[in-house]
């Protein structure tokens, strides 16, 4: 797996189904939180005996599979797309990926592993399952908040607390140097079960808020993407979900009142729409040094930024995230 790599926000914290040859072509699943293996060990586990074929007593990946993950990613694409207005979907490109198919990313991911280090995994997932144990209970615990509220606002907020708690997790992950001091499969491994667990959590309450949304008066609307801010934030998956708050938040005061969210929402949806960023706010640490992704024009970009009420690019790195 290539070097892992670290995209930041400014302002806040950081944030298959198929048989044992290969994938079956299904429309995007939601994520079942509840009936996802909870140890890392048992996820792989499961994901290899669906994704990968033994071949002389080692689990190979087929071209088979590979081939039909290319075909689920194709039709996740075209889900995705389906969800914008017509008018604006006919006009975008997105990126091949399996954005809101869960099944596809467990799939990709288990491939991506297998080619790089063979599926002899047991000794680094021993470890992950002790390594994993808090995070476990600390996952179950948001989970369970989110599973037992009663009303719509006491949701919502639960939504937020989990997505805040997951991406400090994932976070911590990144940065702890005891993981770092194992060797590189147990840490990809290890940032691939994280990984999985915020995407599962994200594509579950994208799901949930595209439902609460649909029919709302456009009032309720912007007072529910306020508060879900975080969530939209992060609902990379789901592109249609972040263009549909974008366009309502800017008819309303939320740009003035809250710049720094408003530049890192209308920053990542550009990005997910493979578009140059306006504001500059996404920035990648990349092997100990800062990498903005492009901006609409590099030299006025700063100008924008105060405009909207913000400090230049560079003092805000200074401010928010010191070093890399």
């Amino acid at each position: 797996m290539k070097t892992t790599r670290r995209l930041i926000t400014f302002f806040v914290p950081l944030f298959m189904a198929g048989c044992q040859t290969g994938l079956e072509v299904v429309s995007a699943p939601t994520a079942d939180i509840q009936s996802t293996p909870s140890l890392p060990s048992d996820y792989f586990a499961q994901l290899r005996q669906k994704m990968l074929a033994q071949v002389d007593g080692e689990y190979r990946v087929l071209a088979q599979t590979k081939s039909l993950l290319s075909q689920k990613k194709t039709e996740a694409t075209l889900v995705a797309l389906e969800e914008f207005p017509e008018e604006v979907g006919q006009g975008l490109n997105l990126e091949q990926d399996c954005y809101a198919d869960i099944d596809c990313f467990d799939a990709d991911l288990t491939i991506t592993l297998a080619e790089e280090y063979g599926a002899d995994w047991e000794n680094s997932l021993i470890f992950l399952d002790s390594y994993f144990s808090e995070a476990r209970s600390t996952l179950a615990e948001a989970d369970e908040k989110v599973r037992l509220a009663e009303t719509r606002q006491s949701r919502l907020e639960a939504y937020v607390e989990r997505d805040q708690v997951a991406r400090k997790i994932y976070g911590d992950t990144l940065g702890d140097a005891a993981l770092s001091e194992q060797d590189k499969l147990t840490k990809d491994l290890a940032v691939g079960w994280i990984r999985s667990q915020v995407r599962r959590r994200d594509i579950e309450a994208n799901g949930w808020l595209r439902s609460i949304l649909s029919g709302m008066s456009e009032s309720e609307r912007r007072d529910v993407l306020r508060s879900a801010w975080a969530v939209i934030q992060h609902s990379d998956r789901r592109p249609a979900l972040q263009y549909s708050a974008v366009r309502s938040l800017k008819k309303s005061g939320f740009p003035n009142d809250n710049p720094k969210q408003w530049a890192m929402l209308v920053d990542r949806l550009e990005i997910n729409l493979d578009r140059p960023q306006v504001y500059g706010t996404q920035v990648r640490c990349i092997e100990g040094e800062f990498r903005f992704s492009p901006t609409i024009d590099d030299t006025t970009v700063n100008e924008r930024r105060v405009e909207l009420g913000l400090d230049p690019i560079r003092v805000d790195i200074t401010k928010s995230l010191g070093s890399c």
